[in-house]
């Protein structure tokens, strides 16, 4: 069943753009610390202990406000065993396999995934400017992440995860699109955290045991919560926030700005070096995050109809 316009918020507007870009921000950091975390230990106990410390940051919050979800509210969690659960389950697991680079151009996506299925699952007919700007924001991640160079010494496990992953996003973005019609983010986001918690620890209990002793050392726990309550806690608030004021593809149109990101800090912080190719990938991405500014009627802060 379509979203109508009635049941739809307004259709988009600039807070919604600088939310999905602070999102984005707040996913690009702690994804390559965990990369470095996932080289030593392994996949499941990191995120547990990451969606551990989010989901009590966050019902904290919730808490304090007022904004607990009801009984009558699972359903809002439903997209949580999506994201945060088997999204990030894949991610982790496939991110042991394969360079952060790979895992960013397959990760870029889900952009072409849910500007496909907003139309026939929510109603929402993307307009042209919108999937030119998910397709751009694509190219501009290959390159980023050397797309061009050879790849026979990637794992095709590890990239079959992560696709897997991607999809799981990809419906998460649909399902939390189509629940923030009637639904506060804050509370969604707790919902969906109390899913992806079960989910994740029942996978963890399932698959082990583990060696949890290197993940808790006082200075290495702080870390993975800390990168947890921003990814999974900050990030999916952000993102379901943007969600009141964007539609699935244009939200999804900007997820690029995440492996720019990425790619920036390691210039900023870690002293790495851009080819030039990446910097026309770069400059691809910035102007697919233009396009999608662009669909912003600027008198009213609104998308267009369909073009």
């Amino acid at each position: 069943m379509g979203i109508t316009e009635q049941q739809a918020p307004a259709r988009t507007d600039l807070t919604g753009l600088a939310q999905l870009v602070t999102a984005c921000a707040c996913v690009a950091g702690p994804v390559v610390a965990t990369k470095a975390m996932l080289d030593s230990a392994p996949a499941l106990p990191v995120l547990l202990i990451q969606i551990v410390a989010s989901t009590v940051a966050m019902t904290l919050i919730a808490m304090q406000s007022g904004r607990l979800p009801k009984p009558g509210d699972w359903r809002l969690g439903l997209p949580g065993l999506a994201q945060p659960g088997l999204s990030y389950l894949l991610f982790y697991l496939g991110l042991k396999l394969v360079p952060a680079s790979v895992e960013g151009l397959l990760v870029a996506l889900e952009s072409g995934i849910v500007a496909l299925l907003a139309w026939p699952l929510l109603g929402e007919r993307p307009t042209w400017r919108v999937i030119v700007a998910a397709f751009m924001g694509m190219a501009g991640v290959a390159l980023l992440g050397g797309a061009l160079s050879p790849v026979a010494s990637v794992s095709p496990l590890g990239v079959a995860l992560i696709v897997a992953g991607v999809v799981f996003a990809a419906l998460d973005t649909i399902g939390s699109r189509y629940l923030m019609t009637s639904a506060d983010p804050l509370t969604m986001t707790v919902a969906a955290h109390w899913f992806g918690l079960v989910l994740v620890a029942t996978s963890t209990a399932a698959t082990g045991p583990y060696d949890w002793a290197p993940l808790l050392a006082p200075a290495t726990l702080a870390a993975i919560a800390v990168a947890g309550i921003v990814v999974h806690g900050a990030a999916l608030f952000l993102f379901n926030s943007a969600l009141h004021h964007l539609p699935a593809a244009i939200a999804a149109a900007l997820f690029p700005l995440i492996s720019l990101l990425t790619a920036l800090g390691g210039v900023l912080l870690l002293g790495e070096r851009l080819t030039m190719v990446q910097v026309g990938g770069g400059a691809l991405v910035i102007g697919s995050a233009a396009l999608v500014v662009w669909c912003i009627d600027r008198r009213t802060g609104q998308a267009p109809g369909p073009v």
